[in-house]
């Protein structure tokens, strides 16, 4: 999958790790600490598609996730795309 991640819930927990560290003002990584920033995630499309998968799944965490005002969440503006969309 890349990031050092073996696996999507590996993937769906540190995103989410790090959309909870962003709003603290804390820096955010990947699996294998490496940096990383909303645009780098944004760029994969396996993480592009996992975040919408989320949307499908489990549509009440996406959307509460989607409404956390952090730096970091990937989330957010997929869910804007989506929405977008939907209506």
């Amino acid at each position: 999958m890349g990031g050092g991640y073996e696996n999507s819930e590996e993937f769906y927990a540190n995103t989410v790790e790090m959309i909870y560290r962003s709003e603290r003002g804390q820096d955010v990584f990947d699996y294998a600490f490496h940096p990383i920033n909303q645009a780098s995630v944004l760029k994969q499309p396996k993480a592009r598609a996992l975040l919408t998968d989320l949307r499908y799944a489990q549509p009440s965490l996406f959307l509460a996730l989607a409404r956390v005002d952090a730096p970091f969440n990937p989330i957010r503006p997929i869910a804007d795309q989506l929405l977008r969309i939907d209506l």
